[in-house]
């Protein structure tokens, strides 16, 4: 079910798509379009009026136009399964998919997907906006930068980079770059003078890292396997700082909360905030 910016809620069901709204007091219930999608994977943001949906069946778009609303496959939709889509500034969504890269951009009555060169990066396991660069891809393969000039997608490879498959988290830095997440600890991903380097950040021995998120009161908070910390940039250089040690197992669920955050995890509900004289700690 998914928020329509109307105010309705459309539904994919066992027997096609359907918009559910209230009108004059009642709820009504109309077909969207019969078309089958298989399951939904993610529901992107297209345009205004407009998502981009990601399904086993291939890449869809729900618009809507003159009050009604529509699903239908995007013209030149990749087949077999897709893998990742991720907004591509400027351009629309890079998808990759069994059958190699696609880019899929707006049109007045929907999308349409077109293939791209791209390189052999495998299952492609996650695909994150490097800001003021382009997107960042993990396959299998390695790690890439896809970027845009003069409307034609590149692609160049990161080179050699310590993480292995397992990736838990990424958020933006906000001295720019990606906070990495993995089950060799935490990384920065950055890109100075045209070069995109992977680095291990170093000052703490976390283990793996399953959180990554921005403190309302400055800071990023940081858990890990060993404990929980609290990342900031001085003077050019990314510290982290312990944190506290509470068990706070397998994070479920996250939330801004008065100035804090609150954590709901296996164990329990916990909050993360500053201490009395610590600044953001």
């Amino acid at each position: 079910m998914l928020a329509w910016p109307s105010g309705s809620v459309l539904v994919a069901g066992a027997r096609g798509w359907f918009l559910v709204r209230v009108a004059g007091g009642a709820v009504t219930v109309d077909a969207a379009g019969d078309v089958d999608t298989g399951p939904v994977l993610a529901v992107h943001d297209f345009r205004p009026g407009t998502k981009l949906i990601r399904a086993v069946a291939g890449v869809f778009v729900a618009r809507e136009d003159g009050g009604k609303v529509t699903v239908r496959r995007a013209d030149g939709s990749p087949s077999g399964v897709i893998g990742a889509v991720h907004e591509l500034p400027g351009v629309g969504m890079l998808v990759h998919a069994e059958k190699g890269w696609f880019v899929a951009r707006p049109r007045s009555d929907g999308a349409a997907a077109t293939p791209v060169d791209g390189p052999d990066t495998g299952w492609v396991l996650q695909m994150k906006a490097l800001p003021g660069s382009g997107v960042l891809i993990q396959g299998r393969n390695g790690w890439f930068l896809a970027r845009t000039k003069d409307d034609k997608v590149t692609f160049t490879s990161v080179g050699d980079v310590e993480i292995t498959e397992r990736v838990y988290a990424m958020d933006d830095w906000p001295t720019g770059g990606v906070l990495i997440g993995a089950d060799k600890g935490l990384f920065l991903a950055r890109e100075t003078n045209g070069n995109v380097t992977i680095a291990p950040v170093g000052g703490a021995d976390t283990g793996y890292v399953h959180v990554i998120r921005a403190l309302p009161e400055g800071g990023t908070l940081i858990g890990s396997r060993k404990g929980w910390f609290v990342a900031r940039e001085t003077g050019g250089k990314l510290t982290l700082t312990p944190a506290g040690q509470f068990d706070g197992s397998r994070v479920n669920h996250m939330r801004d909360f008065g100035g804090a955050v609150l954590i709901g995890g296996e164990s329990g509900l916990f909050v993360a905030t500053a201490a009395p004289g610590c600044g953001g700690r």
